[in-house]
């Protein structure tokens, strides 16, 4: 599975088939509300969508589990749990149950009781238009005639005496118009193990019409239902044993595995819950990874996590500690890292420079009001280090601080290009304006081209430009531009950008710049470095700086403002218009 698998893993939503009683009479086995409690809020904290079930399942169950159903309806509320069926309102719902369970009233007298204010029913349902009745009955139907079905259902178990009499229990159905459960089969002549593969049968068929239509997954590894794993292909994401166990050690679940309703909600309403969510894939990815060398995976699991979190950790307290436990583990095992980065393989990373220290601090700022968790990182050199945040969005975003001037940014371009091998380098923060007539402050400038200023020949009084004008990336610039059109037209300025190391303060050096290149838009002291050494190592790089002075009479008052119009534009662009 390619990354963008593991993505798509994230929002699919999961289907709570554990709760049918069909599979419980089935496989035999008794849950306690306690636990379908669990399942099902580690199911919420599972996905970045809904869990849902059918709503005549809930009705089914609210007698024998009511913490579990007050559960469901509670996150029905908020959008976290679904449930699902083809009738609009209970009055309808409940003349189609009697007649589909008229001939067992006995197992299904909640249908037929007088009262329906005690029923619980969805506020707002996910309405199906495919009856499930019928997709069991054209399955078994084909299995009667030794028609092709889906290889998974292992109809070859089936002999010919079992599936005649198949044939004539559906035929039996179909006059009567009553459900297809195990009652229709159970005083039938199948023989006692056609009946337990046909019970399997009706759940395997159910579970994959729920699934298939809302493209949702299972619950898997819950015992006593490991039999129905096998026709999941969802790895251990969904693995109930192993996720709880992890939720425990980030304490979210208590020692016993036990969450209040309360807490899920927390973790799923943060803007964070993404990331938190996609650290615990990424961790499971690394420990599966390693099962060579730790086979008990639930004990690697454990003594990994143990101690090392507090019930009092938010959302993103938790993504920052566990990051830092792969960090770990990466360096102490190599299977681990193979596994863990497999899920960010096809991350684009993406650098975004400041040069001065005012820059860099509304840098962080932007990143931390847009809900980016990042953590301050070093490159084993004095005084330098960079900000790596949490990827999301399919992106990884680094900041950094290069320093001042083209030879510092160079420097410090080069040493991140070879640590973190950025796809896409944007130079933000604030530069000069170089046609104060047409610009104004806090204006936009994104380079079109960036022209090395400081390489010139003084001859006899004359001066020869002879630095090298570089164009930035053209994807990069495009993004740019279309984020341009939901703007004033006065808000930004897109062309050629000068570069030295010199701090222009000076208005007969403005002067001579704009007689150099008349065409030029701005001025700035870090471009020329970056892009060329950008150009070194093929990393796509743009310049977008905003206008703060015009190169004479310099304050810094307006710094500020420019700085953050600048980053600003910097996060709409890589949020909006670079989708990966």
């Amino acid at each position: 599975m390619n990354n963008h698998g593991y993505f798509d893993l994230l929002n699919r939503p999961i289907f709570l088939q554990f709760l049918n009683r069909e599979i419980w009479e089935t496989e035999s086995i008794q849950f306690s509300d306690d636990e379908l409690h669990s399942i099902v809020l580690m199911a919420i904290l599972s996905t970045t969508s809904y869990v849902y079930v059918g709503h005549a399942i809930v009705i089914e169950t609210v007698l024998k589990y009511p913490k579990t159903v007050a559960l469901l309806m509670e996150m029905e509320k908020y959008g976290y749990v679904c449930l699902v069926g083809n009738d609009f309102n209970i009055n309808h719902f409940i003349c189609k149950r009697r007649e589909l369970y008229k001939h067992d009233k006995k197992k299904y007298r909640i249908y037929f009781q007088d009262s329906l204010e005690t029923l619980p029913w969805p506020k707002s349902p996910l309405i199906t238009y495919v009856d499930t009745t019928n997709v069991l009955a054209k399955t078994f139907i084909k299995i009667a005639n030794d028609l092709e079905v889906d290889e998974k259902y292992r109809v070859n178990t089936l002999n010919y005496h079992d599936k005649n009499w198949l044939g004539k229990r559906m035929e039996y159905q179909k006059k009567s118009k009553i459900a297809i459960t195990q009652k229709l089969f159970s005083q039938s002549m199948i023989s006692s193990k056609g009946k337990d593969v046909i019970r399997r049968l009706i759940i395997q068929i159910y579970n994959k019409r729920y699934c298939d239509e809302f493209e949702g997954v299972c619950v898997t590894g819950i015992p006593g239902l490991i039999y129905y794993d096998k026709f999941q292909n969802t790895d251990i994401y969904y693995n109930y044993v192993v996720v709880r166990e992890v939720l425990r050690g980030l304490k979210i679940f208590s020692d016993n595995f036990f969450c209040d309703n309360e807490r899920v909600l927390s973790f799923r309403e943060c803007g964070n819950f993404k990331i938190l969510l996609m650290e615990i894939r990424k961790f499971l990815s690394g420990v599966t990874a390693m099962q060579h060398y730790s086979p008990n995976l639930i004990v690697f699991i454990r003594n990994t996590l143990n101690n090392k979190f507090s019930e009092l950790d938010n959302c993103e307290n938790l993504i920052i500690k566990l990051w830092n436990v792969s960090n770990q583990l990466s360096k102490k095992y190599e299977k681990y890292k193979e596994g863990y980065d497999k899920m960010s393989d096809n991350y684009k990373n993406i650098l975004i420079t400041s040069a001065s220290v005012l820059e860099y601090r509304i840098l962080r700022e932007c990143a931390i009001n847009r809900d980016y968790v990042f953590v301050d990182k070093d490159t084993n050199l004095d005084d330098f280090s960079y900000a790596e945040c949490i990827a999301k969005r399919g992106v990884k975003i680094f900041l950094a601080r290069t320093d001042i001037g083209a030879l510092n940014a160079a420097h410090t371009i080069d040493i991140l290009s070879r640590y973190i091998n950025p796809d896409f380098v944007i130079v933000g923060g604030i530069c000069v304006g170089l046609r104060k007539k047409e610009q104004k402050i806090s204006q936009l400038l994104i380079s079109r081209q960036i022209h090395d200023y400081d390489l010139q020949k003084v001859a006899n009084g004359n001066r020869i430009l002879r630095g090298t004008t570089i164009s930035a990336n053209r994807y990069l610039y495009d993004k740019c531009i279309l984020e341009c059109y939901d703007m004033e037209d006065d808000e930004y300025d897109d062309g050629l950008i000068l570069s030295a190391n010199t701090l222009a303060n000076d208005k007969e050096l403005i002067h001579q710049m704009i007689s150099d290149k008349p065409d030029a838009i701005g001025y700035e002291m870090e471009g020329s470095g970056i892009s060329y050494i950008c150009n070194i190592f093929n990393n796509r790089w743009i310049m977008v700086k905003a206008i703060s002075d015009w190169g004479f009479k310099k304050s810094n008052d307006d710094q500020q403002n420019a700085a953050l119009k600048s980053y600003e534009f910097i996060f709409n662009v890589i949020e909006k218009r670079m989708n990966f």
